[in-house]
């Protein structure tokens, strides 16, 4: 299936050591777990000294919480643009 495909290609991207781990949760929780890991990268690619590191560290450990301002964000800034920002679909 191209479902489990593509969560075992998300699981090795976040190199998930503990498969039983994710496989009990849903696709939601997963994709939280790479959102987190994205941010967590981010941050170590910054000046630490710096308000961005920060905001990236806050997100990187509260990303449940941030995901609920980027869907809010997405819907209300990026799906109504997309054809403008991305062209025709």
């Amino acid at each position: 299936m191209v479902a489990n495909r593509e969560r075992r290609a998300l699981e090795r991207a976040l190199a998930a050591a503990d498969r039983e781990r994710s496989e009990n949760r849903d696709g939601v929780w997963l994709l939280e777990q790479l959102g987190r890991h994205a941010y967590r990268i981010a941050q170590q690619a910054t000046d630490r000294r710096t308000a961005m590191a920060a905001v990236l560290t806050e997100v990187s450990e509260n990303f449940a919480a941030a995901r609920r301002v980027l869907n809010v964000l997405t819907d209300r800034y990026l799906f109504p643009m997309r054809r403008q920002w991305f062209g025709a679909e």
